[in-house]
């Protein structure tokens, strides 16, 4: 079941932050980002939480912060399920475009956001850790 984020999850979202990323979210980071009002969050949550995806909203436009998926359910279409859902709320917000940076060695994040529609528009230079680029991908909503 792909639902909204509740403040209750923030403990099992912590856990999969240490298991995703090479520098997680720190709790205190996570209930900050919960309580501000651009906030947008949606996990994957049928027996146990699968995934997650973290989202600014800003007018008619947001910017994924965080894509993750549990190790155990990756290549599933966890993530695919869970963009394709936060498009569609996005759209009922007025959001019009979405961007989001992925790190440049990223390939399988890559091909899943192209798979999706969307574009490279740029590069963020030394962007993570501040050793490795991103790419800025950005997509249309219609």
């Amino acid at each position: 079941m792909i639902r909204l984020f509740k403040r209750e999850d923030l403990f099992k979202i912590e856990v999969i932050e240490r298991e995703c990323f090479r520098v997680p979210y720190a709790e205190k980071m996570l209930e900050s980002s919960f309580n501000a009002p651009t906030f947008f969050g949606l996990l994957d949550d049928e027996d146990d939480v699968r995934g997650y995806v973290f989202a600014t909203i800003v007018l008619d436009e947001v910017n994924i912060d965080r894509v993750a998926v549990r190790e155990k359910f990756r290549n599933k279409g966890v993530a695919t399920s869970l963009l394709n859902r936060a498009e569609e709320l996005f759209l009922e917000r007025g959001v019009t475009n979405v961007y989001l940076e992925v790190r440049r060695s990223n390939a399988k994040a890559i091909a899943l956001y192209e798979k999706l529609g969307y574009k490279k528009i740029g590069v963020r230079e030394k962007y993570y850790e501040n050793i490795e680029d991103a790419f800025v991908m950005q997509k249309e909503l219609k």
